[in-house]
This record gives C-alpha cells, sequence and structure tokens, in this order.
C-alpha cells in the first residue's frame, strides 16, 4: 500500500576495508616533529595552532601553542589561510590508531595523494603533528576532521568491526550518521555557497538526526576532472513582440517608436 523502502546503504563497506588492510604498509620510522614544552598535564582531544618566528628560512621556530579543547572554536581559529597544520593531543598511546584510522578514511573515499593529511610524531608522546591539504581545509571537512581524529583514538584492532566502532565512539559522528556514510560512499564536497560556509555550525550541528534525503542537499559527489561539463543552454530567441535586441516594448523599432512618439500630441 504505501510502496517498499529503499533499503539504506550500510555505513561502511567491510569487504571494501579489509581489502585496503591486506595491502596497507606502515608509515616508516622519522624523527619526531620538535614542538615546545608546554604546561598542560591532561588536555586530551585538544588542538593545538603553533605560533612561530622566522617563518620560511631555516630559522623557523615554533615558540608557542595555544591549546582548544573546543571543536567549533577550534573550527573558528583554525579557519585563517596561514593556517594549515595544528597539533593534536591523544589518549596516551594512541598516536597510530589516530593515525591508521584516518589513512583508512582517505583510502576508502579514494582520496589523491596530494589531498591527503601529513602526520607526524613529536617530541612529546601524546602529542601528533597533523599537516592539512587544501582539501582537508575546507570549512565542512576541516569540521569532520576534528571529529575523525577523536573517533581514532578508539581504532584500537585493524578489522572492519573495530574501524566502524571507532567511527562512531563519539556522539558527534554517532548522531550524524547519513552524513558520515554519505561522506564515505563519495559525497565528500559540499553545495554550501560561500556565504552559507561563513555560518557553519559545524558539522555536528549542521547534520545531526538529518536523514539521507536531507544529507544529500548538502553533500554532494566531486565530479573528475576529465568529466564533460553540461553545454550552457542558448538563451531564448526572444519572439516577435517581446522586446528583443532592436525593439521596445510592443514590437517597434526604436525607429518606429520615435517617429510614433513625436505624431502623438
Amino acid at each position: 500500500m504505501f510502496g517498499k523502502k529503499t533499503p539504506a546503504k550500510p555505513t561502511i563497506n567491510a569487504k571494501r576495508i579489509s581489502e585496503i588492510l591486506a595491502t596497507m604498509k606502515p608509515l616508516p620510522t622519522e624523527e619526531p616533529f620538535k614542538i615546545p614544552k608546554f604546561p598542560y598535564k591532561k588536555i586530551e582531544g585538544s588542538f593545538g595552532i603553533m605560533t612561530r618566528t622566522g617563518v620560511g628560512t631555516d630559522k623557523e621556530k615554533i615558540t608557542n601553542v595555544t591549546w582548544e579543547g573546543c571543536r567549533d572554536r577550534f573550527q573558528n581559529s583554525s579557519a585563517p589561510e596561514a593556517v594549515m597544520d595544528f597539533l593534536f593531543y591523544h589518549q596516551a598511546g594512541t598516536a597510530d590508531n589516530v593515525i591508521d584510522f584516518l589513512r583508512m578514511v582517505e583510502e576508502i573515499v579514494k582520496l589523491k595523494p596530494e589531498d591527503r593529511l601529513e602526520f607526524h610524531k613529536t617530541t612529546h608522546e601524546n602529542v601528533l603533528y597533523v599537516k592539512m591539504s587544501p582539501w582537508w581545509k575546507y570549512t565542512v571537512r576541516r569540521s569532520l576532521l576534528t571529529a575523525l581524529l577523536r573517533c581514532g583514538q578508539a581504532y584500537a584492532e585493524r578489522t572492519a568491526k573495530a574501524f566502524e566502532k571507532a567511527l562512531f565512539s563519539q556522539y558527534y559522528l554517532a548522531q550524524t550518521k547519513p552524513a558520515v556514510s554519505a561522506f564515505l560512499h563519495g559525497r565528500t564536497a559540499s553545495k554550501l555557497k560561500k556565504r552559507a560556509r561563513q555560518g557553519f555550525q559545524g558539522w555536528y550541528a549542521h547534520f545531526q538526526n538529518k536523514n539521507e534525503d536531507a544529507v544529500k542537499a548538502t553533500l554532494t559527489r566531486i565530479l573528475p576532472d576529465d568529466h564533460p561539463k553540461k553545454p550552457k543552454p542558448p538563451e531564448p530567441k526572444p519572439e516577435e513582440g517581446q522586446g528583443g535586441e532592436g525593439q521596445v516594448e510592443g514590437g517597434a523599432t526604436p525607429a518606429e517608436a520615435t517617429t510614433n512618439a513625436t505624431s502623438v500630441s
């Protein structure tokens, strides 16, 4: 009577994740990224904006880190164009969980190498250095990124089930499942115009309790570079008497209009 409901897509593709896990290689060991010491003892889940001197020279140095525990406030403080990297203070012993979790997300959405995040462990055992690409810097994705970083701490086992459990381990993704699912299925761009993005209140506030159709009103797919652009429809030719070029209202030419106007007393 009411018709059959189309079954919703599963949030994750377990088979795809298993395939990724089988081929994913560990990152090479490297020297830790140097950061200054700071007095905070326990600020798990916080994000740090770095102040530097000598930027662009061999004497570049981080002189201060301003920590923010609120994702929404960090969304604002990380908005300036110059902010392309930050620090993430994670739970003890979860650095590899966070890195592997985000790498999995990037593999699932088939992100290009140049669009991927850059991670480095630092001289503080509980702090990760995160460098964003312009792709992740985009307003909507950046808000999702901070949520994913916190969720990644719970990625304790490298299985599809553990990935999904970690993915929804924080309420701001657990209560936006349709949006998270749409993103992981390729809807990684948004239809929000620039003015609307400036008023964007964050991933959770925007997508909380929205269904699949409501999510699609915001999230869309990125067309490939070689995708043919739709040709612009030709402008309709003015019909006779419709005020086209060389005509004024009523279909008369400008000269005729002038003559008619001067002949009326």
